[in-house]
């Protein structure tokens, strides 16, 4: 449904055009009005105009339209800002407490800088000690290593040979890691056939530990008859 605007409330719109401190684009939001509105009204009023911007003062609809339109822009922006801040809040928190609640403000930087906020260290410090009460676990330093004695020591079967003649006759396996986008880790254990090197098996798990080891080795006892 269309407006039907008044003339004084058009050449009001024209007069703030000519003073050219603003664009078409900043006219339309402030008279919430389109842009093509402005730019034809510009063409007729234009000339009209040009005699009467210092002498005529600002209509009474004008005045009120402009000052509305300031107060919705300012709500607008308001509310934006507290939907952002929410969200930020909440990913704040979701990092947190996925990470075993130790990672500190500088860290978290870098974290909620990856899902498209850009945030200072004196923000971030602010936002997790003073908005949200959360603080670092702080990890106290390991004792320095002190050299003991040997376990055990298995002798070097394979001598960097590992080319081998038939299936199943040696087995290799070994660990690694991957860091998922919340920042715990999951890590992997996988046993490979030195034949042909394919996958004998292959486990994950949250925790890098002599479980994972063992599990990994019994799937593959599963899947395979050794050659005796």
């Amino acid at each position: 449904m269309s407006i039907r605007c008044s003339e004084d409330f058009k050449k009001e719109v024209v007069k703030a055009y000519m003073a050219g401190d603003k664009s078409i684009h900043q006219l339309a939001v402030e008279f919430n009005v389109a842009k093509s509105s402005v730019n034809k009204w510009a063409n007729e009023y234009r000339e009209e105009c040009l005699y009467t911007t210092n002498t005529t003062s600002e209509s009474n609809d004008a005045k009120e339209i402009r000052r509305l339109n300031q107060l919705l822009n300012k709500k607008d922006a308001k509310r934006e800002y507290h939907k952002r801040l929410e969200h930020i809040f909440e990913l704040i928190k979701y990092v947190y407490y996925n990470n075993n609640r130790v990672i500190g403000y500088r860290a978290m930087r870098i974290f909620i800088k990856r899902y498209g906020y850009e945030l200072s260290n004196t923000t971030m410090h602010k936002y997790m000690n003073k908005e949200l009460n959360l603080c670092a676990v702080i990890m106290h330093s390991k004792p320095g290593y002190k050299a003991g004695k040997k376990n055990k020591i298995f002798d070097n079967l394979l001598n960097q040979n590992f080319t081998v003649d038939c299936k199943n006759k040696v087995w290799c396996t070994d660990f690694t890691y991957m860091r998922q986008p919340n920042g715990k880790f999951r890590y992997n254990c996988s046993i490979i056939d030195l034949f042909d090197r394919s996958a004998v098996a292959s486990l994950n798990s949250d925790y890098i530990n002599t479980d994972l080891a063992i599990n990994t080795l019994k799937t593959a006892l599963k899947k395979k008859t050794i050659l005796k």
